[in-house]
C-alpha cells in the first residue's frame, strides 16, 4: 500500500511538470533541460512510463535508452511528449537511483560542513522540501536506506517541555507544618492529577536519552513530547512517586545527589526527612526511574566556586555512580562549570532555564521547566501545552 502511494505521489509530480512546462527539445549532446522532473528512489524506467504516458524515454547523458527495468538516477534525461527533462531522485545524492550508504555519508557530512553539495545534490538531499540540507534530511536518508522509513513530509516536535519535580509526599504528610509552605513538595494526588492530565491529552512521555538524541538532531520526536524528571535523588521519587509512574506508564529520571547512593538503608521510610536514594530503593524501580547525577556532595552554587572543586567532586560522583548527564544544581553555571562537568565525561547537561528544548540547544544547558505546589490543574494544562 505505502509502495502504491509512494507511486502515486511521483506521478502526480512527473504529471504536473510534463503538463506545465513548455516544450523543449534536447540539445545534441543530450544536456539536460534546465526543468526538473522529480521522482523517489527506486523507480523504475517502465513504472515512470505506466504512471506517465508522457514519458518516452529515459536515459544517462551521452547513452541510449534505459531498460524499463533500469532505476532511474537523479542526472538522467526524461525525453516526453513536450521535450526533455532533468531527474531529480529524492535522497539520491550519489546518482545511483537509490538511498546507498554513499548518499547518507554525503547527507550527514553537508550538514556537518565538511562536504559542500552542488546544486543539484543540494535539491536531491532536501528529502523534506524544506529548502535547506540539515539533520533531519541526514535521518530521513539513513531511516530510508535501512528500510525504516519511506519518503513523506516528517513530523518532528517543535520543542520539548522538561518537567523538573523535587520531593513527592501523600496528602497528609504535605499538609503538615514541616512540608505545607514547601512548594517545590507535591503531594501524591496532585502528581497522580498531573500524569492523568499527561494520559487524558495524549501527551508522549520521552526519556532524558531521547531528549538528548532531539537535541543533538539525531531522532525526531512526536508532537505533545514530555520529559519528565526529578533533582536531588529524594527516596519519596523511588518510594511514592515511581508507583504512580508505573501505573501510567511512564519514566522519569532522577537527577541525584549521589552521596547518597553510598548512605544506609532504611527500612521505615521518615515523613519529616529528606532520606537519599541507595541501591535498595534505586534497584527494584529501574523500569521506570534513570539515575543520573547531580553532583557527589556538593549542591552548592557552582559558579561561586573553582574549577577543581567543581570537577573532583563529579569525578567522586563517576566513581560512585557513573552517569551520562548531569543537572546544575539550582540551575546555576558558569562557563567554568560547564567546563567541568564536559572534563567529568558527561554528554549532556540540564539548566532549569524555562523554555522548551530544541534541536540545536547547546547540549550542556538543556532547559526545564520547574513544577511548584499548589498548582491549579489549568495553570499545568497550560504548562503542558507547551508541547503541543
Amino acid at each position: 500500500m505505502k509502495r502504491l502511494l509512494t507511486l502515486l505521489l511521483t506521478f502526480l509530480m512527473i504529471f504536473s511538470i510534463v503538463a506545465v512546462f513548455p516544450a523543449q527539445s534536447a540539445s545534441a549532446n543530450d544536456e539536460p533541460a534546465s526543468e526538473i522532473s522529480w521522482f523517489v528512489a527506486g523507480m523504475t524506467v517502465g513504472e515512470a512510463k505506466a504512471l506517465s504516458p508522457a514519458i518516452k524515454d529515459i536515459k544517462h547523458p551521452g547513452c541510449d535508452p534505459l531498460d524499463d527495468d533500469a532505476f532511474i538516477a537523479t542526472g538522467d534525461i526524461v525525453v516526453t511528449d513536450n521535450g526533455s527533462y532533468q531527474a531529480w531522485v529524492l535522497g539520491d545524492v550519489a546518482c545511483d537511483g537509490g538511498h546507498s550508504v554513499y548518499s547518507c555519508i554525503l547527507i550527514k557530512r553537508n550538514y556537518m560542513g565538511t562536504y559542500d553539495f552542488c546544486e543539484m545534490e543540494t535539491f536531491t538531499a532536501d528529502i523534506n522540501s524544506d529548502g535547506v540540507v540539515d539533520q533531519y534530511d541526514y535521518i530521513l536518508s539513513k531511516r530510508i536506506y535501512f528500510d525504516t522509513f519511506e519518503i513523506e513530509k516528517p513530523t518532528n516536535s517543535d520543542g520539548v517541555p522538561v518537567l523538573l519535580y523535587h520531593h513527592i509526599l501523600p496528602d497528609e504528610d504535605k499538609d503538615t507544618d514541616v512540608w505545607r509552605n514547601n512548594n517545590i513538595t507535591i503531594s501524591t494526588s496532585e502528581f497522580r492529577r498531573h500524569m492523568q492530565m499527561l494520559t487524558d491529552g495524549g501527551y508522549n512521555v520521552v526519556t532524558a536519552d531521547e531528549v538528548v538524541a532531539y537535541v543533538r538532531g539525531e531522532i525526531l520526536l512526536p508532537d505533545k513530547s514530555i520529559m519528565l524528571c526529578f533533582d536531588d535523588g529524594y527516596r519519596s521519587n523511588t518510594y511514592y512517586a515511581a508507583p504512580i509512574l508505573r501505573e501510567f506508564g511512564f519514566k522519569a529520571t532522577v537527577f541525584a545527589i549521589i552521596c547518597g547512593y553510598e548512605g544506609e538503608y532504611q527500612e521505615e521510610y521518615e515523613r519529616d526527612a529528606l532520606q537519599k536514594i541507595t541501591p535498595n530503593d534505586l534497584t527494584p524501580n529501574l523500569d521506570v526511574i534513570d539515575q543520573q547525577c547531580h553532583t557527589y556532595a556538593n549542591h552548592n552554587h557552582l559558579p561561586e566556586q573553582s574549577y577543581d572543586q567543581i570537577y573532583n567532586d563529579l569525578m567522586i560522583a563517576q566513581s560512585v555512580y557513573a552517569c551520562d548527564y548531569f543537572a546544575f544544581p539550582y540551575g546555576d553555571y558558569n562557563d567554568t562549570a560547564v567546563s567541568a562537568v564536559k572534563a567529568a565525561g558527561f554528554d549532556a547537561a540540564f539548566s532549569t532555564v524555562e523554555r522548551n528544548a530544541k534541536p540545536g540547544d547547546d547540549i550542556y544547558l538543556i532547559p526545564r521547566y520547574t513544577v511548584l505546589s499548589p498548582m491549579a490543574d489549568s495553570d499545568y494544562l497550560k504548562l503542558i501545552a507547551k508541547a503541543d
